[in-house]
């Protein structure tokens, strides 16, 4: 998958589930975001201020981000009950913002 063919997705995390959290549940976690950021699938990952978390990954298809978003450690511990993925399109200046042909 090139960067130019793939698509991106925003995935949202949200209904945390604290009592879940360990140290192990962490580090496995973390691991998972360091095997997509080395194989560019994660393009941005973090909190937010209220509880929720976002990343946004570059796949080829939804399928591929909810079954990505699906084997984090977090999921499978169902650390985030609420697990949402959409596709963006991103607007830029070199696509004049999405108006029209560009």
């Amino acid at each position: 998958m090139s960067e130019t063919d793939s698509k991106q997705f925003v995935v949202r995390l949200a209904e945390k589930q604290g009592q879940v959290l360990d140290e192990d549940l962490l580090v496995s976690h973390v691991e998972h975001l360091r095997d997509l950021d080395n194989r560019g699938i994660l393009r941005f990952c973090g909190p937010c201020s209220d509880g929720t978390a976002l990343l946004i990954l570059a796949c080829d298809s939804i399928e591929d981000a909810r079954e990505i978003v699906e084997s984090d450690p977090f999921a499978v511990a169902d650390y985030y009950r609420e697990r949402d993925v959409v596709e963006v399109e991103e607007a830029t200046a070199e696509n004049n913002f999405l108006l029209g042909d560009g």
